[in-house]
């Protein structure tokens, strides 16, 4: 079911917004959102709830505002709800807030020195958390210099939100500068991301810059500890031509499992027969991870996840939950690839016509395998090996030693009924045909 929410007040521009999760057999949804009015120049967070029987009618969701911030403009503000649900946290250019669910109150509120009393300003560009630790990465200017410097704060959540110590010391000087022109520093600019992810355990942070066109993989032993010693990180890197610079490698990320397995926006693709966009996704992938000029395990879309019948289209964020893969399109669709089974692939969409587009499963065709479950396409079958039919398979079965059985077979074909000719005489050698050159000659050139 798609439901669509309309305010009443048309001066509001909401920043950011996380959902909360329905209650089994319960109609009733609510998620939290961070907005600003245009007029006053206010800061909102709010708590709408809406039922998912009256969404076909034009009723006026319910919500529950509170005013945050009534100061400066805000170059950027995230929101983001803990995994418990009961805190929601607001990182903003001027200020950072922790929110109580259940009692609806600002719990805790700090100006933009919270991160570090040595910067002066910091913009936040993503936020990713657990219920106890947040790692928010963003820049501060350096005006003296005129650069940008790459910033990570490893923030403690409870028992009270406290900065920790910023991460990004730990990696070379080089990696942090990110020089910009006033163009791009606008949080707006679709060609200037940063991405942050932490994996299901919360052992491994990735983080992604489309600037730098790369994605680095963190693993802190004492997170109030940032020094060289205590961090280790290992980097994927794309292999850029000279036409891919601003391919936007590292938009946005997402963990899809505990095994490292890791997703990757590319916001410009290389290929653009299906989508304008790709996601790479890594497999095994941790700190000990160093690849130059990588190659992803599997591309999506791909020739048997082609996205087919959505039109062409940029992808602008991507998200994962329980193995799943959410990808949020800049034509206002949301594709959602599910995990199937061993033996499956997620592949079919219903309608172009769709908003919620959802892909369906379908077994792996004739002489392809699935040996795990996942989002992955189906893996042809190598030689020596068959898969026939049209039904989920999870291994391919061997073919008989006698018998003809090559790449991708659906079954195989005894050698034995196969005659073999032995050519007896040569082709002759082709005729001499000087003349006829000659002729050529005389009527393609003008000849005195």
């Amino acid at each position: 079911m798609e439901c669509e929410i309309r305010y009443r007040y048309h001066d509001l521009n909401v920043y950011s917004l996380s959902a909360l999760t329905m209650k089994p057999e319960s109609d009733i949804f609510s998620f939290v959102q961070i907005s600003k009015n245009t007029s006053p120049n206010h800061v909102i967070l709010s708590v709408v709830t809406s039922n998912i029987t009256s969404c076909k009618r034009k009723n006026e969701p319910t919500m529950l505002n509170q005013i945050v911030w009534t100061h400066d403009r805000q170059e950027s503000i995230l929101l983001k709800i803990d995994p418990q649900e009961e805190y929601a946290y607001v990182f903003a250019s001027s200020f950072v807030l922790s929110y109580n669910l259940f009692t609806k109150k600002v719990v805790q509120s700090f100006n933009n020195t919270f991160f570090d009393e040595n910067v002066e300003t910091f913009i936040p560009k993503a936020v990713d958390l657990t219920n106890e630790l947040a790692i928010v990465i963003g820049y501060s200017s350096y005006q003296r210099f005129d650069i940008d410097l790459w910033k990570i704060y490893a923030i403690q959540l409870r028992p009270k939100m406290a900065s920790l110590c910023p991460i990004s010391n730990a990696s070379d000087i080089i990696d942090r500068i990110i020089r910009m022109g006033k163009s791009e520093q606008t949080s707006k600019n679709r060609n200037y991301g940063m991405s942050v992810s932490i994996n299901p355990s919360g052992r491994f942070t990735a983080f992604g810059s489309t600037l730098l066109n790369l994605v680095r993989i963190y693993e802190i032993s004492d997170n109030k500890n940032c020094a060289r010693g205590n961090v280790r990180f290992g980097t994927i890197r794309p292999n850029i031509g000279s036409n891919m610079e601003d391919m936007g490698f590292g938009r946005s990320g997402a963990w899809l499992d505990d095994k490292g397995t890791l997703a990757v926006l590319v916001y410009k693709s290389r290929n653009q027969t299906w989508s304008e966009s790709e996601i790479y996704v890594f497999k095994n992938i941790s700190t000990n991870t160093n690849i130059v000029d990588a190659q992803p395990t599997f591309i999506l879309p791909n020739n048997q996840q082609t996205f087919a019948p959505l039109r062409k289209a940029s992808f602008l964020s991507i998200l994962a939950h329980a193995n799943n893969l959410l990808i949020l399109r800049n034509d206002h669709k949301y594709l959602y690839v599910p995990a199937t089974e061993a033996g499956n692939l997620p592949t079919l969409i219903d309608s172009w016509k769709c908003h919620a587009c959802i892909m369906r499963p379908k077994p792996c065709v004739s002489g392809s395998y699935k040996d795990a479950p996942g989002i992955s396409p189906c893996t042809v079958c190598p030689s020596g090996l068959k898969k026939p039919g049209y039904h989920s398979s999870v291994h391919c079965q061997p073919c008989s030693s006698m018998s003809f059985c090559p790449r991708g077979a659906s079954d195989e074909v005894n050698l034995n009924d196969f005659f073999s000719y032995n050519q007896t005489f040569s082709y002759p050698n082709s005729p001499i045909i000087d003349n006829y050159d000659d002729l050529l000659i005389l009527n393609f050139l003008n000849i005195d």
